[in-house]
Parts: structure tokens; sequence; C-alpha cells
């Protein structure tokens, strides 16, 4: 019975289980922070998420993951928890309490976890990493929680810079070519231990995450948070920063146009689209090979479906590579 005036400022609607079950909010609005004070807004509210299991159990025997739903990323942490072990791709709901440590933002499931953590499937959708320099991670760093973040060329740096032997935690010191530094949290439950350092300097994938100096404090001690060896990659390894992905629809037919701002041994782009549960290739548009100069590109696909079509990008290297 409300004017549309009245709904001025809405940001968000909540999704309620169709069988009576509890309300589930996306994560980015279970962590959201409107006023900028580095602390949740809902802290110490009870909420329900759903997301994909992205890391490996940072504390085995516990209940420790990043989970995240392509809206965001978020801790889910619970000690004492009796229930089973989750593999990545794994699809949770969670109900808990929103929490802070040391600054990080983290839900708590309630209880012993045995029915507040349900699970709903498997193959769950992994998120994308977001390419950054450091120095731009630095000047957001609380939007970069929780999500898997790409760096390039980071090179031991500091004091903090012994690998750690098997089954050991370690903070270890990493630079980039702005000499900008950063801790990367090596945790003994992921694989780095049991590797050798690697030679640096290498591309790292791992999560925005942050231990401050204090339990006071929630504005410093942003980290990096490997999840596997695998993902300490050869300099150069992530070889193209995508700047935008777009679509225009006209009549029947959509236009596709997305953006770079560098490549590396770019042949090009696969284009893909959904069709049932798989995607099929329905284009090849070639890249630039290696440019520091934005490159603009366009596809259009003229046998678009009635309703939502989904389509994602393959890039492929001049090896063959993707």
């Amino acid at each position: 019975g409300g004017t549309e005036s009245d709904y001025i400022g809405l940001d968000y609607f909540e999704v309620i289980s169709a069988s009576g079950g509890p309300t589930v909010i996306p994560i980015s609005q279970a962590r959201e922070d409107l006023d900028n004070d580095g602390i949740p807004d809902r802290l110490g509210d009870t909420v329900t998420v759903a997301g994909t299991v992205s890391s490996p159990n940072y504390n085995t025997g516990n209940f420790n993951y990043v989970l995240h739903d392509g809206t965001g990323g978020i801790t889910s942490i619970l000690f004492g928890y009796v229930g089973p072990e989750y593999n990545m791709g794994d699809i949770l709901q969670v109900t808990g309490e929103i929490s802070q440590f040391r600054g990080l933002t983290q839900i708590e499931p309630l209880g012993d976890g045995s029915s507040s953590v349900v699970m709903q499937g498997t193959g769950g959708t992994q998120p994308d990493f977001i390419l950054l320099t450091l120095s731009t991670y630095y000047a957001n760093p609380e939007m970069y929680e929780g999500e898997l973040l790409g760096f390039i060329a980071l090179s031991s740096s500091g004091p903090w810079n012994v690998w750690p032997t098997s089954g050991n935690n370690a903070n270890f010191g990493l630079q980039d070519a702005a000499m900008d530094t950063i801790i990367m949290r090596i945790d003994k439950e992921a694989d780095l231990d049991e590797n050798p350092e690697p030679t640096w300097p290498k591309d790292v994938l791992g999560f925005g995450s942050q231990y401050s100096s204090s339990s006071g404090v929630v504005d410093d001690g942003y980290q990096i948070l490997p999840r596997m060896y695998s993902e300490i990659l050869p300099p150069g390894t992530i070889p193209v920063e995508l700047t935008s992905f777009t679509a225009n629809v006209i009549d029947q037919t959509i236009i596709l146009n997305w953006s770079t701002a560098t490549e590396t041994n770019n042949l090009g782009f696969e284009v893909e689209k959904k069709s049932g549960n798989d995607y099929r290739t329905i284009g090849f548009v070639n890249g630039a090979g290696t440019t520091t100069q934005p490159q603009d590109y366009t596809f259009i696909d003229v046998n678009a479906e009635v309703g939502i079509n989904y389509y994602r990008l393959k890039q492929v290297d001049l090896d063959g590579t993707y």
C-alpha cells in the first residue's frame, strides 16, 4: 500500500525459504559496513548465508572455511565443531553470528554446528580471482576480505621470509615491483608447508585476510591467505587483466564487449555460452599477444534465446594453456 517514495534507500531483498526455513541473505549483505568504520553493521546479529566452500579447512578438527556466494566471501569458523569435513566446491548453508576477530569479519555457526551447518550440494562455483597491485589492495582492503586475489611477480622480502617446515605455520613477507609489502599467512592445514620454498618472484593467488595488531584495532594487519601450493605460480602466469565484461541487447541480438588493461602471450578468447548445465564455445576473438596498452573486444551473438543468456570468456595463451 506504500508509494514509490516509501522505498527509497532500500538496498537489498531478503530471500525467504519456501519451506519456512531461515531467511538467507547474500554474504555481501551479511558482512556489509555501510558507515565504513571497519566494523560489520550486523556485528552480533544472527544471519543465514549460503555459499560454496572455497578454501581448505584451515583448522582440521574444527570448522574454518572461506565461503563465497558470488556476491562476496566470508570466513566461517567454529571451534568444537562436531560435523563432517567438507571439500572445496561443497555448498553449505550456515546460520550463525556475525563476529569480528582481529579485524576479520566472520560468521560463527550456532551451537556445535550440527544443525546450523547444512550441506546443500556439491559442484559449487569457485570465485574468480581479482587482479590487483598491493597499492590498490591497500587503498580499500576491507572490500577484499574473503575475495580471491591475484598479484603479479611478488618476491620474498623483509624479516618475515622463513619458509615453514612441514606441520608449521608461518608469516611470510612478500614485495611487489613498486616496493609495497604484505604478509602471506601460510597455514599448515594448506599444503604450502609440505613443499619447498618457491624461487621468487612468483604470481600469487590468495584470499584477502586480516590479523590486526590487537583486538581493539580493525584497520591494520591485512594479509594474503593462500589456499594451495599450486596457486604460487610462475611469473607471467596471470596473463590478462580484464577490466570489464558487459552485454547490450538489441532485439534478439546480444553484443558482448570486454576490455583488458594488459596482456601477456594472449592468443585470444573463446566465447562460451551456457547450454543446459554446461558451456559451449560459440566463437573465438583474437587477442593482442603481449601488450601493456588497453584493448577492447566485441562479439555479437545473433542467436540469443528468450530469457536469460549466460556467457563467459576462456582466455587462451599462445602455448594453448588457458
